[in-house]
């Protein structure tokens, strides 16, 4: 009996590590106010999260840092379509710089 328990609890142990490991699935909205650039992220779950703060940190030619808040962002945008890439950083070039 006391086997089945202990492997019982390990695998309770290893279900909450692998819970606690399990990374946010969320979508950075991006909007303009007040003459800044804000964001918040939206959660798999549907909530929305408060609205932060939004700068570029990094404009270079194959990758760019946001800072979100304070949490930075980095982000390889050469694999998406060229429109979408010349798009995006159009965007980036209007959000103040550090």
């Amino acid at each position: 009996m006391l086997g089945a328990a202990s492997l019982a609890l390990v695998f309770l142990g290893w279900r909450v590590f692998c819970g606690w490991r399990q990374p946010v699935s969320r979508t950075l909205w991006v909007v303009e106010r007040g003459g800044g650039v804000q964001g918040h992220w939206v959660y798999a779950s549907g909530e929305v999260g408060h609205t932060q703060e939004l700068r570029c940190d990094y404009l270079g030619p194959r990758l760019l840092r946001l800072n979100v808040g304070g949490e930075r962002l980095w982000l390889w945008p050469d694999s998406a379509p060229c429109d979408a890439q010349r798009q995006l950083r159009r965007l980036l070039l209007y959000i103040p710089q550090r």
